[in-house]
């Protein structure tokens, strides 16, 4: 994909994903939603790295598939307050010093029987030489496990973001 046509799609996603979170009723949806759109768009990514257009197609559909999996588990069990908590313990895991790999929990304020941890898992270098962090994150619903991984870079800024 040219470069100049990337902010056009970029820009199409985000719209697809305004015009389709109204219409969620749950948060299982909500998560589908999310986890499709964040899975298709990392899919599409990796599948630029391995070759042309047919890779970064293939890419996107497997993504999306496996980020409707994921999103939908993870939203199914966690409320708007428990996803904000695991946000936080992403964001504490992230911002400590790349050394501490220990996991950082977090616990239901509301729903008895939630909780979960962020733990950074391996740090390297894209190919720009910015630092990336993979974060393995846990939600534990009522003993239920469901985990996912995912890939933050560094920006310029010295913010984390979604690789």
């Amino acid at each position: 994909m040219r470069a100049a046509t990337r902010p056009a799609c970029t820009l199409a996603l985000a719209g697809a994903l305004l015009l389709a979170l109204p219409g969620c009723e749950t948060n299982q949806q909500t998560g589908q939603v999310l986890g499709g759109v964040g899975g298709a768009v990392l899919g599409h990514q990796l599948g630029g790295l391995v070759g042309g257009s047919n890779a970064r197609l293939i890419g996107a559909a497997v993504g999306a598939a496996a980020g409707v999996w994921v999103g939908g588990a993870i939203g199914q069990r966690l409320d708007e307050r428990d996803r904000q908590l695991a946000e936080q313990a992403t964001r504490a895991a992230l911002d400590a010093p790349p050394t501490n790999r220990q996991p950082v929990g977090w616990t239901s304020n509301t729903n008895a029987g939630v909780s979960g941890n962020a733990q950074v898992v391996n740090v390297a270098r894209n190919t720009a030489g910015g630092e990336c962090r993979m974060v393995r994150q846990v939600a534990i619903v009522n003993g239920q496990e469901v985990t996912d991984q995912q890939q933050f870079c560094r920006g310029a800024d010295g913010r984390w973001a979604l690789a």
